[in-house]
């Protein structure tokens, strides 16, 4: 038998130039499918810690001065004041699990949303579950992907034992969507769940407070429509802020307060954030929103 041995590489090369056989060209990396692997990664990534019971760990995948607000309505600020709230909430032993919904990519940031379910032991014993929903921004820090900002809520009424956050003092109003709050206003005030509906695009997604996810914009406007005739409602809007993605998107964050429709004090308000989108014509439209409520009281 005749051994030949291995070609080295050039000279294989040279061959199939020769034979007239082009070698095949090396595939360019996809740089969305990798900044998207690399957020999945970091989900996973916390979900692993989390479930741990590593606070530290967890509060290192977030930016040096990331905000969030729990389902709880607590808002934290500051990578060191997360770290000692995820702290006190591991004392319960809480085990996490996370479903991602959708990613949007902005160059070096990113908003996500997903869901969220909770098992945990209470401070007498007693098992505890909660679930929800969550809104994430992130930014590209130093070549890798941290949370610059969270919102979450409760899918349902709140878990009896589960407390409240404090209230904090109301930021300013700094919210660049003033059309889009006026126009929101204006048709929830006048009950019009439709109206407010044609406020959103036609497939987005919407986690209002204590509610399934909605997909949808007939969706939305069905939800409006229940909780306006279970309990007719007048609704005063804060924009906080918005954070420009790229050209025709941006994240619009603040709180709102619902008070009864034949007047009254402030029966419930809670925070919200919003993926919003200018469409033809210049105008903005919701396509991802999230929210969450507790009773009045605090802000």
């Amino acid at each position: 038998m005749l051994l030949i041995p291995p070609l080295p590489i050039s000279v294989g090369l040279l061959l199939l130039t020769i034979f007239g056989i082009n070698p095949p060209n090396p595939v360019p990396p996809d740089p969305v499918a990798q900044d998207r692997a690399a957020i999945e990664a970091l989900r996973a990534e916390w979900v692993t810690h989390y479930n741990l019971h590593h606070p530290d760990m967890v509060a290192a995948l977030y930016t040096e001065n990331a905000s969030i607000t729990n389902a709880a309505v607590s808002v934290t600020t500051g990578r060191a004041a997360i770290e000692a709230s995820l702290r006190e909430d591991m004392q319960g032993s809480p085990t996490i699990a996370i479903t991602s919904g959708d990613v949007r990519l902005f160059g070096d940031q990113a908003v996500t949303w997903g869901t969220w379910a909770v098992e945990a032991t209470g401070p007498a014993g007693d098992p505890m579950a909660a679930s929800g929903a969550y809104l994430n921004y992130l930014k590209r820090v130093e070549g890798a992907w941290r949370i610059a900002g969270n919102v979450s809520n409760y899918d349902s009424p709140r878990p009896a034992e589960w407390a409240w956050g404090e209230g904090s003092e109301a930021p300013p109003l700094e919210s660049r969507m003033t059309d889009l709050i006026r126009d929101y206003e204006t048709r929830w005030n006048r009950s019009n769940p439709g109206g407010v509906g044609d406020l959103y695009v036609s497939d987005a997604v919407a986690a209002r407070a204590d509610q399934p996810v909605l997909h949808g914009r007939p969706a939305v406007a069905r939800s409006l429509r229940e909780q306006m005739d279970a309990a007719p409602t007048t609704i005063k809007i804060h924009g906080v802020g918005t954070t420009d993605l790229q050209e025709g998107w941006a994240l619009d964050f603040g709180w709102y307060e619902l008070a009864p429709a034949e007047g009254g004090e402030t029966v419930r308000w809670g925070v919200y954030a919003s993926l919003v989108e200018r469409i033809e014509g210049g105008e903005w439209r919701v396509r991802w929103n999230l929210s969450n409520g507790r009773p009045a009281g605090g802000m």
